[in-house]
């Protein structure tokens, strides 16, 4: 999906929310870590290293995007239009496609992307730039 498509889909669910962009970019980010903490519940140590992981949160955004679209998209499966729907259940039914409890059994990065992260962390962790320079 083109830059500007992605634009314009981010602006029609701002608009269908009325939501400011900051207030949608903290629901994803918090939804992200929500679900990093939930699906490596036993372990303390992926989590932590997933969010700090710009490959993760690449995957993350793209897994959001699809579901966006699967939002935006029951206008044209024969779903009650958004904008008819009252406010309340239009941002309750986002919060439900994107519920992180409900994520952790539907999607998961795959194995490059988490030992991905692993490796950019020992990478930063060997080799920090340092402010002084």
């Amino acid at each position: 999906m083109s830059q500007q498509a992605t634009s314009n889909k981010l602006q029609e669910i701002l608009e269908i929310l009325d939501w400011k962009e900051e207030v949608w970019s903290q629901f994803v980010y918090n939804t992200g870590l929500q679900y990093l903490y939930i699906r490596y519940a036993a372990d303390a140590i992926t989590p932590e290293v997933l969010n700090r992981s710009r490959l993760f949160w690449n995957w993350w955004k793209n897994q959001w995007q699809i579901r966006d679209e699967a939002f935006l998209d029951k206008e044209t499966k024969g779903f009650l239009p958004l904008q008819k729907l009252p406010l309340r259940k239009r941002v309750m039914q986002y919060f439900l496609l994107h519920d992180a409890r409900g994520l952790v059994n539907e999607i998961w990065p795959n194995r490059d992307i988490v030992d991905g992260a692993y490796s950019e962390v020992i990478h930063t962790f060997f080799n920090p730039t340092t402010e002084a320079e």
